[in-house]
């Protein structure tokens, strides 16, 4: 036991927990991968906003992964395995395809990074597969970026090795042209302290990029604990990680991404180590590592706009630290100082599989001086204080094997609250957006201000969210529905829900160069909708009703209707005719089988309308024609016993005369423009 007189620099708390990022396979949709809201809510517990991974594999995977960069999430981008045996045109394409994501998402590509553990992790470039050809594709990738007007500002990660292989790091010779940052995957073995290991480890990475700075891109412990040197139980990980964190931000590493967020892997195989990395169960619920890591990046919180970082020393020491004890200084801008004392004796038998425990230590914390308010914090216990004192320049506390949180002068809490917020409207896209901590508001009211359906990444979202958000779902006014929609340059399929998730609407859309060709839509009800395209202008619609009727409409390239033809079940059919959009006609078949035909817009007539009746012999029975206005203009009646009826009116659509024909005789009555009849003309048939 010594005392220390530890290094006094004033760190950054704010820069310390955004130092922190996460690896997720969202890109691949394992496991609950696919729950963009599971993801969310768990990113949001840990408070990390940094993540690792790849663009979308699948069309299923795509709206989660475009999720997480609309809601502010910045990615570490690695480069897939089969890009270099594509050379230079799979590359561009590759690029292209990052370039497009973060057009789509501005600030959301914060690194590219090279090839995951090259010397264990199959690729060809040029025809090999050697540590030498990865490096001479991490080259051309970065020589691809940095002379790419849209990415030549995004950092560039080194390729990563697994298995910290000292003889394939010397193969991969002076990286430092080809990269803007080392890259270690740093897993310290469980009988090695994370200090002594993160030294040698981060020491191969840098000693090919000299004067680079360092990421981490991979550290953890799986909790299938038999699994040999990175398996441990859950408290175990727990602390570990932790003191990952701390010595590898203390020695300056820029980024340390744990791997990985949730317990997930490609087959999902519970017996398999891989699948027990998560920080989270694979349900989302939290081990003891998210817990920790949470409660440290409350008690750390700060975003940084304080303007009252300190700068004065601290000047602390420490009397009666263990062996491997340490510590760092770290400054809230709100003035601050965040004192972290951690040691790290070894508290893990890996032979017999078993935590170790660890004695505690009675650490004397000396300031120097008096301080008003000191509180001591212990992320494995919580974010509220485990002690906390008053006008004291000297504190015990107890260090055992992860780090505590001394907090000196913070200022003493109060001013205003915001008032709580009962009413929100927004689009049912940034409603969605929001859903997690609307729910956990007091809001009483949702008002959506377009549609009624809201737009969510997966099926798994979906019933996430009506079971984890039912007060926010339940203010939304007016009733909600969900849908889900994925798609590929080819194809697009959106499948709409009812708020109990009950399937409602499959809609499939086909598209060509980026042009819509057909859109069919089943409903659950049986009925349907088809749209055919020509240069993404509609040309055909048919809806197909639950009933088994059918209206199909066909339009010009133009956009203009031609043709609406409406066939019934029971055999009646109307088809309507159209010129430049304008009905011309209509011809309509009853049930009964007689017909009405029906002409519009007619030109160089007293009258602009005719409707003609015929019986199912197709056998002329009436014709009646009106004026513009509306007013009849002329009918005929032709009736069963050969007799016909033919009235006239004049333009004002008054009856003028009337003449009916019989086998005995013509009759014509004149009438008044009152219409009173003045006149009664007869005529026999001799």
């Amino acid at each position: 036991m010594t005392t220390a007189s530890p290094d006094q620099t004033i760190l950054s708390a704010s820069t310390f927990v955004s130092s922190i990022g996460v690896n997720v396979h969202v890109g691949y949709s394992w496991g609950a991968y696919n729950n963009l809201a599971l993801v969310e809510d768990d990113l949001r517990y840990l408070g990390v906003t940094k993540l690792r991974g790849g663009l979308a594999t699948s069309p299923e995977a795509q709206p989660i992964v475009d999720g997480l960069a609309k809601d502010g999430y910045k990615f570490d981008l690695v480069v897939p395995s089969s890009v270099p045996a594509g050379g230079a045109s799979a590359l561009a394409a590759y690029l292209d395809s990052v370039k497009a994501f973060a057009a789509s998402h501005p600030g959301s590509v914060i690194a590219l990074e090279g090839l995951n553990e090259a010397n264990i992790q199959g690729f060809t470039y040029n025809g090999s597969s050697s540590v030498s050809a990865a490096a001479q594709f991490q080259a051309a990738y970065y020589s691809a970026i940095k002379a790419d007007a849209a990415l030549k500002n995004i950092s560039v990660y080194n390729l990563s090795l697994g298995y910290n292989d000292t003889t394939d790091y010397a193969k991969l010779g002076d990286m430092s042209g080809a990269t803007d940052y080392a890259n270690s995957h740093a897993y310290v073995s469980t009988s090695l302290t994370p200090a002594a290991a993160l030294q040698a480890l981060l020491g191969n990475a840098t000693s090919i990029t000299p004067g680079e700075p360092v990421v981490i891109t991979e550290t953890g412990y799986t909790t299938k604990s038999d699994t040999p040197y990175v398996g441990a139980n859950e408290n175990v990980q727990a602390k570990s990680i932790l003191n990952t964190l701390v010595d590898a931000y203390k020695v300056g590493v820029s980024s340390t991404y744990l791997y990985q967020l949730l317990d997930a892997s490609e087959n999902n195989d519970p017996a398999s180590p891989e699948s027990h990395y998560g920080l989270f169960n694979s349900d989302g619920t939290p081990k003891l590592a998210a817990t920790a890591i949470h409660n440290l990046t409350t008690i750390l919180a700060d975003d940084g706009k304080g303007g009252h970082t300190p700068t004065a020393s601290l000047n602390y020491t420490l009397d009666n630290m263990p062996a491997t004890g340490n510590s760092m200084v770290l400054g809230k801008s709100n003035g601050a100082y965040e004192l972290v004392v951690w040691a790290e004796p070894t508290i893990w038998n890996d032979a017999t599989d078993t935590e170790i425990s660890s004695p505690t230590t009675s650490v004397t914390v000396n300031l120097g001086s008096v301080h008003h308010l000191i509180s001591v914090y212990d992320p494995l216990k919580g974010s509220s204080p485990i002690a906390t004192y008053t006008d004291v320049s000297q504190i015990v506390i107890p260090v055992t094997d992860h780090p505590l949180i001394i907090e000196i002068d913070a200022p003493a809490g109060g001013g205003t609250t915001a008032p709580a917020v009962t009413d929100v409207s927004g689009t049912a896209a940034d409603i969605v957006s929001q859903m997690s901590d609307l729910n956990a508001s007091g809001v009483q009211t949702i008002t959506l201000t377009d549609t009624h359906v809201l737009p969510v990444a997966s099926e798994a979202t979906m019933a996430y969210m009506i079971s984890h958000y039912t007060k926010a779902l339940a203010a939304i006014q007016g009733g909600y529905q969900f849908s889900v929609t994925n798609s590929t340059a080819t194809w697009s399929v959106t499948k709409v829900y009812d708020s109990s998730a009950k399937l409602l609407s499959t809609s499939t859309s086909n598209f060509t160069n980026g042009v819509i060709t057909s859109k069919d839509t089943v409903n659950s009800d049986g009925s349907s909708d088809s749209i055919a395209y020509s240069g993404g202008k509609m040309v055909r619609d048919v809806v197909i009703s639950a009933d088994g009727n059918k209206d199909t409409k066909t339009y010009d390239t133009s956009g203009n209707l031609i043709a609406d033809l409406i066939q019934n079940k029971d055999g009646s059919s109307t088809n309507t005719l159209y010129s430049e959009g304008v009905k011309s006609k209509a011809y309509v078949t009853n049930a009964d089988g007689s017909h009405d035909n029906y002409y519009y817009n007619i030109t160089g007539q007293s009258y602009t309308s005719e409707h003609d009746h015929l019986d199912a012999s197709n056998k002329l029975v009436s014709v009646s024609r009106t004026h513009a206005d509306g007013t009849m203009a002329y009918s005929q009646v032709f009736n069963s016993d050969g007799s016909k009826v033919t009235t006239q009116y004049d333009s004002t659509g008054h009856k003028t005369s009337v003449v009916t024909v019989t086998a005995s005789a013509t009759t014509t009555d004149f009438y008044t423009a009152a219409g009173a009849l003045k006149q009664n003309v007869v005529q026999t048939t001799s």
